[in-house]
């Protein structure tokens, strides 16, 4: 097919977005009607939950850089311009500068048709160099192998082509989320070993996203959102801004090569939009559905030094990259989900202000953005905030897609709040219940040994953890929500650890009825090998005392 005879589907003009809206109808939209229709939509939907995030940082990228280049000529001469009431404005209009935003979606308008000689996120001609291209579903998450349809939603014929629409999304996922490992050779690619690209090495070749531990703060409807994550500063403990005319988006850069490289960030527009694969759609005969698709390496975001601009990541010290490097600090990279954990297990990352200064500050950018709105009294602002996580999980050297992370944390607002003593006290809670879980398995141990078991597998230890946890979900969900501003955390949070040590110790005492056997017969203490671990002996009631002393330790009631 020649480049002139291309199908055209821009995404500012054509609907291909999925949307919920404040109504509870559903429909697709343009990028140009959904920031028309921010305020009415509820939230961007997708083939999977994952596709949204991308979405949403496409949308961001586009209000990022449509504001920098509204003020580029005040930023090039010196003057000042006050990020947070450029944000206030917009915040108590209720709606974006769409004069502005039109404008500029016009200006870059071709660089968004989906197909043409620019291709939207892709490189125009990109060819494999021993085949023509690959299937579509290869393309497709929720498309396993044929060995394992049996699980799959989709049926084994499906899909042999997509809609242009849905091509949009699962370009988007793949540029966030693609797998690292082997990849097939593209023309002009320079990193070709007998015939492979292997990824790079030292870095994360994963899609960016997929890197990081992905979280974003969800409004109560899709323009809330926008704004609660336009973080157009670097938080309280800094004043440098997001308003930067050298922070350019993909589709305003030169023609990509079809070779790979390493990406440095400049700011939150790059990093949200940056090309993580060289990709190119192939169109089917008839013009009017994807069949195909060529995927190779591209730029791969280079971690260290990403957590000026990347907003969107809780981060940690790296001690290891620190030796590893020889570097005089410990580097801060991305504090990536558990996706067998519920996200207020992880709540320390996302809460907790550590350091001095921005390069030590582990919150995400967009809880320290909407603490420093608080701090600066912007009015009507959420009193609860919904953290809203995202993410996948890889196999074997990252190079499959194992596992899937979507949830959302409801939590009172006085939680994000810059050195907040109540979000100290709600991470300590968290901690000790995580702790009172521990001596709860350590009892389903050491009674299983009492009780004559030869070894306790880690399965049935993990079953009981899990127990454990989803009967206290709904109390630690419901008590960071409600957590009050106008009481002693203290106070709030004592209250907090009885109610889940009576649930804690409901299971306890559950467990331990089931064992018929006197509870006062005593046993020796006994090597449990698979454990690699010497389990406490006496009686059933003596494990039971020891459980009961650790847990009002552990909660401190």
């Amino acid at each position: 097919m020649m480049e002139s005879e291309a199908p055209h589907f821009n995404l500012i003009d054509e609907p291909w977005i999925p949307v919920s809206m404040t109504d509870g109808s559903f429909g697709e939209v343009s990028l140009r009607e959904l920031f028309k229709k921010a305020a009415s939509i509820r939230t961007i939907a997708g083939d999977i939950p994952q596709q949204s995030e991308p979405i949403l940082r496409l949308c961001l990228a586009i209000v990022y850089r449509t504001y920098a280049l509204a003020h580029e000529e005040y930023l090039r001469h010196g003057e000042e311009v006050d990020p947070i009431e450029l944000w206030r404005e917009a915040w108590e209009d209720g709606t974006f500068d769409l004069s502005l935003l039109d404008s500029y979606l016009d200006q870059v308008h071709d660089r968004f048709d989906l197909f043409g000689q620019k291709p939207f996120m892709q490189v125009a001609g990109l060819k494999y160099v021993a085949k023509e291209y690959d299937s579509v579903s290869e393309f497709i998450a929720d498309v396993p192998k044929p060995e394992k349809f049996l699980f799959s939603m989709r049926s084994k014929s499906a899909p042999e082509a997509i809609s242009f629409g849905e091509a949009a999304r699962w370009l988007l996922f793949c540029l966030a989320f693609d797998c690292a490992g082997i990849k097939s050779p593209v023309v002009g690619n320079t990193h070709v070993t007998s015939g492979k690209v292997y990824a790079p090495k030292g870095i994360p070749s994963i899609g960016w996203l997929g890197a990081i531990g992905a979280v974003f703060v969800q409004g109560s409807n899709l323009f809330e959102t926008l704004m609660l994550n336009w973080a157009v500063n670097n938080g309280p403990k800094s004043d440098s801004h997001f308003l930067i005319p050298d922070d350019i988006p993909a589709w305003e850069l030169p023609v990509q090569s079809a070779d790979l490289g390493v990406y440095a960030a400049k700011g939150p527009v790059g990093l949200f939009t940056v090309l993580d694969r060289r990709i190119r759609l192939v169109v089917n005969e008839d013009m009017d559905a994807v069949e195909g698709i060529i995927v190779c390496y591209g730029d791969i975001v280079q971690p260290i030094g990403t957590s000026r601009y990347e907003t969107m990541t809780a981060w940690y010290e790296s001690a290891k990259k620190q030796k590893e490097l020889n570097l005089p600090r410990a580097p801060l990279l991305p504090k990536t989900h558990d996706a067998s954990k519920a996200l207020w297990r992880g709540l320390g990352p996302l809460l907790l202000s550590e350091g001095q200064g921005i390069e030590d500050e582990l919150r995400p950018g967009v809880v320290r953005w909407v603490g420093a709105l608080r701090d600066e009294g912007i009015d009507d602002l959420p009193r609860t905030l919904c953290l809203h996580a995202q993410g996948v999980e890889y196999g074997t050297q990252s190079s499959v897609i194992t596992n899937a992370y979507d949830d959302e944390l409801d939590i009172a607002d006085i939680l994000v709040r810059t050195d907040s003593g109540a979000s100290r006290c709600a991470v300590g809670s968290v901690n000790r219940m995580e702790r009172a879980v521990d001596y709860l398995v350590e009892l389903a141990r050491d009674v299983e040994m009492i009780a004559g078991a030869r070894t306790v597998s880690g399965r049935y230890l993990d079953d009981i953890r899990e127990e454990a946890y989803l009967a206290l979900d709904p109390l630690m969900r419901q008590r960071l929500r409600d957590f009050p501003s106008d009481c002693s955390p203290e106070d709030y949070c004592a209250a907090w650890c009885v109610d889940a040590k009576k649930i804690i110790a409901s299971i306890g005492g559950r467990f331990v009825s089931k064992f018929p056997q006197s509870r006062f017969e005593r046993r020796e203490k006994r090597e449990d090998k698979q454990a690699n671990r010497r389990t406490e002996g006496g009686s059933i009631a003596e494990a039971e005392r020891r459980f009961n002393r650790k847990l009002k330790e552990a909660l401190g009631v």
